[in-house]
């Protein structure tokens, strides 16, 4: 089953860089791993995507398609490794982490020789990215140039903003070797992918692995590219590709749910202006065909930017349950474009405490690029929600599919989400947490918040504000929230975080006074954790490794919830 985000799986790497005199020179620096980000590893920097009216972007995974994440023989342009090298040199730059010089991007560059040629697939979607348009272009590095005449050129910053779209991958070290990226000398003579394209659609077998001296044929990247893409239009007339500008869908699939307007950013370059635009939410149903038909043609581009990202059947009844997908759309006078999806995967749980009923599981979300970090992302999870409490019972007939007690959603919950979805749903429930405290306080005991029912807000000099929420509570306010018991848990520590700050900045507290009040939460959030993370914790060599485990899973768990808090 799909899963809403995830963590690049890395190449493994080898302690002893290689021998072979025709790589690229390497050194073997202490590195951090750093988080997936759009363009780093050698593969996605080789791909260029684009939508037509936007800027175009780079996949932030590409594992799926090319094993080690990059293409064997071939290496990005000059300017996207340029791009590449920036990219790496600002994480590190803002992670306060080790900067060198010869400090490699991302992994997969070890792979490569100076003298490789240069490769750039251009991909254009048509705006309900149902099909697209495949051109690649190869470069080589004039043969009169030696190898030793190749030098490295400086860091030069092309990345656009630390709002880069990327993965959310928590650091871990490896030993890697490093490389010195040739000058920008280089001939361009391009491949017509179009007979090669066709003689590659009925293979579905992985590319074999090629080792640094192998080159990897055109039919087979297209071949593996496949999988993330949609249906290939043979077009390749112009240099830098086909934009397929009239696929629009003229009606939107399912039922309209909801309809907003956001400020976008459209152009590129000197052309990119901020314009408002309409969007449209849907809900339909996995058994309609031409919803599934259509699904099945885009849900692929998900492996370039979820990194457990996995083809499902919508139409699949599989354990007794079934599939709806929610698409958001961007509105364009009387036509449409595609701007993202969730599917939902609906079952039974007959034995759900406090009551039986269905359960509602978000497996894999997707806003493409051009859309990100544009509220997006919030509006359809508080959609999904509002289907859960029914406000849409009507619009959507939801009576006539099922009867009873069966027929209610009891929870909301998601498959294996990695940290850029956690943060996202964090934000999401905390919200509604901290609304239904704020109105009504209906969710938990009040004694839980400082017996605040009422107040003007939660009473922290009440010793009972500082007790952790009981499983038998989590239990009953989930079940009111629709969400899961540990998120309830979770959503209670951020709400006290939020009034725990401001009674301190309302009251200008002394320095003890502020540690003594810390002190009381980190103890409260830690009884909490101690319980999650028992066995990684119980793993430990003895008792002072596991206070110290301890203390660093705390400090993360604080830092992401104040992180939250700044975007509220």
């Amino acid at each position: 089953m799909a899963t809403p985000t995830g963590i690049t799986p890395t190449a493994e790497t080898s302690k002893t860089p290689p021998t072979d005199t025709s790589t690229c020179s390497v050194s073997t620096p202490e590195e951090v791993e750093l988080e997936p980000t759009a363009g780093l590893s050698s593969a996605a920097s080789c791909i260029n995507i684009s939508l037509p009216g936007y800027r175009p972007f780079r996949p932030v995974y590409t594992h799926q398609c090319f094993e080690g994440e990059y293409i064997a023989g071939f290496s990005p342009t000059d300017e996207a490794q340029d791009q590449a090298r920036s990219t790496a040199d600002r994480i590190r730059r803002e992670a306060n982490l080790e900067r060198h010089d010869t400090m490699l991007p991302h992994s997969s560059y070890r792979h490569h020789k100076e003298s490789d040629p240069r490769l750039e697939i251009t991909l254009s979607l048509s705006p309900d990215c149902s099909r697209c348009s495949v051109t690649c272009k190869e470069s080589t590095v004039p043969p009169t140039m030696a190898p030793n005449e190749i030098k490295k050129r400086p860091i030069v910053d092309t990345t656009n903003s630390a709002e880069e779209d990327k993965g959310s991958q928590g650091a871990t070290k490896r030993q890697k070797p490093s490389v010195t990226f040739a000058d920008d000398q280089q001939n361009g003579s391009r491949t017509n992918v179009a007979e090669e394209a066709m003689a590659a659609t009925t293979s579905t077998a992985a590319a074999p692995s090629a080792s640094l001296a192998e080159k990897m044929e055109i039919k087979d990247i297209l071949c593996n590219l496949r999988r993330a893409l949609p249906n290939i239009m043979y077009e390749t007339e112009a240099d830098d590709g086909i934009a397929i500008k009239d696929g629009y869908l003229q009606q939107p699939h399912g039922t309209i749910l909801t309809e907003y307007k956001r400020k976008i950013r459209v152009g590129e370059g000197n052309k990119e202006a901020e314009e408002e635009g309409d969007f449209v939410i849907t809900l339909a149903n996995g058994s309609d065909k031409d919803v599934t038909e259509y699904h099945n043609k885009v849900q692929g581009l998900a492996m370039f930017f979820i990194e457990t990202a996995d083809n499902v059947d919508l139409s699949s009844d599989e354990g007794g349950g079934f599939w709806k997908v929610m698409q958001l759309y961007r509105r364009h006078e009387n036509k449409y474009s595609l701007v993202g999806y969730t599917t939902l995967f609906h079952f039974n749980s007959p034995f759900k405490k406090p009551k039986p009923g269905i359960v509602m599981r978000v497996c894999q979300a997707l806003i493409l690029p051009p859309y990100q970090r544009g509220g997006h992302g919030s509006m359809m999870l508080h959609q999904v929600y509002n289907i859960a409490d029914g406000y849409y019972d009507t619009k959507l007939k939801m009576k006539q599919e099922c009867t009873g007690n069966m027929r209610e959603i009891v929870e909301v919950n998601v498959e294996d989400p990695a940290p850029g979805f956690v943060a996202l749903r964090n934000k999401v429930d905390f919200q509604r947490f901290k609304d239904s405290v704020t109105s009504s306080n209906d969710v938990i005991d009040s004694k839980y918040l400082g017996g605040s029912v009422g107040a003007p807000g939660p009473d922290i000099d009440n010793e009972t504000f500082w007790l952790p929420l009981p499983e038998s509570e989590a239990i009953v306010g989930a079940a009111k929230l629709r969400i899961t018991p540990q998120q309830i848990m979770i959503t209670h520590e951020i709400f006290k975080l939020y009034a725990l700050e401001a009674h301190i900045a309302r009251l200008s507290c002394s320095v003890e006074s502020i540690e003594g009040l810390e002190k009381k939460y980190r103890l409260m959030v830690k009884k909490r954790l101690l319980k999650l993370h028992r066995e990684e914790l119980g793993a430990c060599g003895g008792k002072e490794e596991q206070k110290a485990k301890l203390g660093l899973i705390f400090h993360e768990t604080l830092r992401d919830y104040r992180s939250l808090l700044k975007t509220i």
